[in-house]
């Protein structure tokens, strides 16, 4: 038994005062479109629609609805290929001729050339010099750029400029020529033989430039001095490395 204000069970409060059925119940959330007609002298009988159908409504494509042991993962890039040494002056160097390139060279003279260099510490031994600037005069072997002093020139100040490749091309002279130029160290003997002299240098010191660095090969106040270069760092040789060795 209840009172006239107590309420079924299954009803809640509802705004303005009108019985709302709770959660679960049977009635729909949904707005209602229609009223029920009302009555004149008499309370109109609420009329309780039948709950409507519920669509289910997808989220994402289809693919996202599988299940996730049967999603494919994403594909991944292939695997890249393994790094080769880059030698854009020439084939890959082989172990035989590092191991060469290690060991003392002895080179033949050439006409055209105006003098020979020596490096002992490099193994290389009267090693003619071409003087003429070029890609193909430096794939022969090393060159004197033209612009620069010649050892025998009088004046102080001298700059005897001479490039050459780290890695060459083979059966030229500029095979691994400087390949080991980074090892010279303070002190290593430098000589360079021309018209029937010696000269002699030791070296002092070592740059690394950019190749517009046209300062490297300008001469230096109070130094009578020979610059080797080369390309640098392998595989890259984005920059030169110049050692220097000045006269004794």
């Amino acid at each position: 038994m209840r009172g006239a204000g107590d309420r079924p069970r299954d009803e809640e409060p509802r705004r303005g005062g009108r019985p709302h059925r709770a959660e679960g119940a049977g009635c729909s959330c949904a707005p209602r479109d229609r009223r029920a007609p009302e009555r004149r002298g008499a309370a109109s009988p609420e009329i309780v629609e039948p709950p409507r159908p519920q669509t289910e409504r997808r989220r994402g494509p289809p693919e996202d609805r599988r299940p996730r042991s049967t999603r494919r993962p994403p594909a991944l890039p292939p695997a890249p290929e393994p790094a080769r040494e880059a030698t854009p002056n020439g084939p890959s160097v082989s172990p035989d001729e590092l191991a060469a390139a290690d060991g003392p060279r002895h080179y033949a003279p050439r006409r055209n050339a105006p003098f020979t260099l020596t490096v002992e510490a490099l193994g290389v031994y009267d090693v003619p010099v071409a003087n003429e600037a070029g890609d193909a005069a430096l794939d022969r072997g090393p060159i004197h750029l033209p612009d620069t002093q010649m050892p025998w020139d009088e004046g102080e100040q001298k700059n005897i400029y001479i490039a050459g490749h780290r890695l060459g091309y083979r059966n030229t002279n500029s095979r691994l020529l400087f390949y080991h130029l980074d090892r010279l160290r303070a002190g290593d003997r430098v000589a360079i033989e021309g018209r029937g002299r010696v000269f002699e240098y030791r070296v002092s010191e070592m740059l690394v430039v950019d190749p517009s660095d046209r300062w490297a090969k300008a001469p230096v106040r109070g130094r009578d001095m020979v610059s080797l270069q080369t390309c640098t760092p392998i595989p890259t040789f984005e920059k030169r490395l110049v050692v220097r060795a000045d006269r004794v």
